[in-house]
C-alpha cells in the first residue's frame, strides 16, 4: 500500500481526536452542558427532583466519553494496517494497539483538562474512555467473527455441493 494511502487512513483519526480535544474545553464543561440538558429534563419530566437531574446529567456526560472513545477505537481499527489478512493474531494486535492508543489519548485528554479552569482531570474518566474503546473493539471482533463464520459456512456448503 502506498505511503499516501496509509497516511490518508489516519486523517479521520486525527480529526476525531481534534473533536475530542475541543470537547474537553470550557465550551462543554458541566456548567455549560447543564444549561441545555437540565431545562430539557425539566420539560420532559416536570416533577423531576434536582438529584435526579444531576444524576441523569452526569450519566449523559459519562456516556459521551463512552461514545467518543468508541468512535476513536473504530477509527483506529480502520487506520491500523492489517499486515496479515485473515489472521486472528493480526486482529488481536490491531485491537490491542487501538485500545492502547485510545487509552493513552484519553489520559492525555484528562491531563489537558487539568489546565482548563472549568474542567478537572479524572482517572475515572480515563477508565470510562478505555471501556468505551474496549466495548467498540469487542463489537468489531464479534462482527468479524460472525462474518467469518458466515463466509466459511457458505464456502463449506459450496464445497459440499461441488463434491456431490
Amino acid at each position: 500500500m502506498p505511503l499516501r494511502s496509509r497516511l490518508v487512513r489516519w486523517i479521520p483519526v486525527l480529526c476525531w481526536m481534534a473533536v475530542i480535544f475541543m470537547n474537553s474545553t470550557d465550551a462543554l464543561s458541566s456548567a455549560h452542558t447543564s444549561r441545555f440538558i437540565e431545562p430539557f429534563l425539566r420539560w420532559l419530566f416536570p416533577g423531576i427532583s434536582p438529584q435526579a437531574v444531576d444524576t441523569i446529567h452526569l450519566c449523559i456526560r459519562k456516556f459521551a466519553h463512552v461514545f467518543e472513545y468508541g468512535v476513536l477505537a473504530l477509527l483506529l481499527w480502520l487506520a491500523i494496517p492489517d499486515k496479515r489478512r485473515n489472521s486472528e493474531s493480526a486482529d488481536w494486535r490491531r485491537a490491542v494497539l487501538a485500545l492502547l492508543i485510545a487509552t493513552l489519548y484519553g489520559a492525555t485528554d484528562e491531563f489537558h483538562q487539568r489546565f482548563v479552569p472549568s474542567r478537572g482531570a479524572s482517572v475515572h474518566d480515563v477508565v470510562i474512555d478505555a471501556s468505551g474503546s474496549a466495548v467498540m473493539l469487542l463489537i468489531i471482533a464479534l462482527l468479524a467473527r460472525r462474518t467469518e463464520h458466515r463466509a466459511s459456512g457458505a464456502a463449506s456448503q459450496s464445497h459440499i455441493s461441488l463434491r456431490l
